[in-house]
């Protein structure tokens, strides 16, 4: 769906001297823009920040190693490229990927359900991989976030079926491999990625529960952390918590619907939130009938070429971007964001699912105006940033990728300068 407007790549090449790369810029067949707005942009960039001679040093003082960036425009066209067919470290701007695939594929009003199921005084903890099932503190010390209340499902199950002394923790509806293969092993030490499951509490970080154990420092298992805080809420009778499936002759007796995919998207965009991205790529690999990450991966992948977005040099390894074996391209980000934000249905959904500059979520401390909304991405030696930047010329959509980036505040100032010299567009 990519067409390209070639415009003077001084405009960034000089800016951005990296030894992996040579600066290039694409010929399109026909000028998609009259010739004057060329020179227009040029003078815009050159008068804003003097980019090509400013920014020059900074690169070679931040250490980066690669990097890309593309600019886009609504209809569609590429308004300028350097390297934006390298295939780099995505980190979490890889969320973009998975949450455009999942409102695409799911849907932005889908929920999941949590039951609870009893047979012969046995209560059933039947997770629907909900990813924000939450405890009254989760929810009390995080009161903008999107939650299900673990609470008000313990009620209505003691009312239906008061004085049960054993809850199974059943997750089967998701696979239960509690990590991705390949992931650092201090992901679950440190709790960058806590435990996947179809049934947690808290994104996987619960605390003690009225004396119930839990899950702390990648120690234990979701599932039964998640089982622990419902038997605490639940009531004195419970005093064992199990592992199981849900017996087919069970009774339904209470059922939690979550928020609607759309604000748990948001959550996860503008908070950067691992755990939901893992869950909900499972949750699209289960759409069709593969709940693994593997799966999710297929059909994410399936779902966003069927889009028309150009997936040349991308390789997806997870949901949530930490796994270093993922690849995109800042072409390939552009065409996320081009499609994502143009279409009828999830278009409002998916740009309000993005943090706002200076205001919140991961951009709240950014020098980046409130007419910015993006994700960022971090690891150690990555820093990313992709969005919409309001200019005179409506939005502009923009893929800044930075590998090697051994100083990470170079990184933002950098990313922050960038964008503001796309807002000038055309008007400084």
């Amino acid at each position: 769906m990519r067409r390209t407007v070639t415009i003077a790549a001084s405009m960034l090449a000089a800016a951005l001297v990296m030894p992996a790369f040579t600066a290039r810029a694409e010929t399109a067949p026909a000028p998609l823009l009259a010739p004057s707005r060329f020179g227009e942009l040029s003078a815009a960039v050159d008068a804003r920040v003097g980019l090509d001679r400013r920014l020059a040093a900074d690169t070679a003082t931040t250490g980066f190693g690669s990097a890309c960036v593309a600019v886009g425009l609504p209809a569609g066209e590429t308004l300028f490229r350097l390297h934006g067919d390298a295939a780099l470290i995505p980190a979490s701007t890889a969320k973009l990927f998975t949450g455009l695939a999942a409102l695409t594929t799911l849907g932005p009003d889908a929920r999941f359900r949590t039951e609870v199921w009893e047979k012969d005084g046995t209560l059933y903890l039947k997770g629907g991989g909900d990813p924000v099932l939450a405890t009254p503190s989760w929810s009390r010390d995080h009161p903008d976030q999107a939650s299900t209340a673990l609470a008000d499902l313990a009620r209505r199950a003691a009312s239906d079926s008061p004085g049960a002394r054993t809850v199974v923790a059943d997750a089967g509806v998701l696979d239960t491999a509690p990590t991705v293969e390949g992931w650092e092993s201090r992901y679950l030490r440190d709790l960058t990625a806590p435990r996947i499951s179809a049934l947690a509490v808290d994104r996987g970080r619960p605390v003690l529960q009225d004396g119930w154990p839990s899950v702390a420092k990648g120690q234990g298992d979701a599932d039964l952390a998640a089982g622990s805080a419902f038997a605490g809420l639940y009531g004195d009778s419970v005093t064992n918590v199990s592992r199981g499936s849900t017996p087919e002759d069970a009774k339904l007796v209470a059922a939690a619907d979550s928020p609607p995919l759309s604000e748990i998207v948001a959550d996860m965009e503008k908070n950067s939130d691992n755990f939901i991205a893992e869950v909900l790529l499972r949750q699209v690999g289960r759409s069709q009938g593969d709940p693994t990450t593997a799966g999710g991966v297929r059909v994410e992948t399936a779902s966003l070429s069927e889009l028309g977005i150009d997936l040349t040099g991308v390789h997806l390894a997870d949901g949530s971007g930490l796994h270093r074996d993922s690849k995109v391209t800042c072409d390939a980000l552009v065409d996320v964001l081009q499609v994502g934000l143009s279409d009828a249905r999830i278009g409002p959904v998916f740009a309000s699912s993005l943090a706002l500059g200076g205001t919140d979520g991961t951009l709240k401390k950014r020098d980046l105006s409130a007419e910015v909304r993006a994700k960022t991405g971090t690891l150690n030696d990555v820093s990313n940033l992709a969005g919409a930047a309001g200019s005179g010329a409506g939005d502009l959509y923009f893929a800044i990728l930075m590998n090697d980036a051994t100083n990470q505040d170079r990184a933002h100032q950098l990313q922050e300068r960038i964008v503001r010299d796309i807002r000038a567009w055309p008007n400084a």
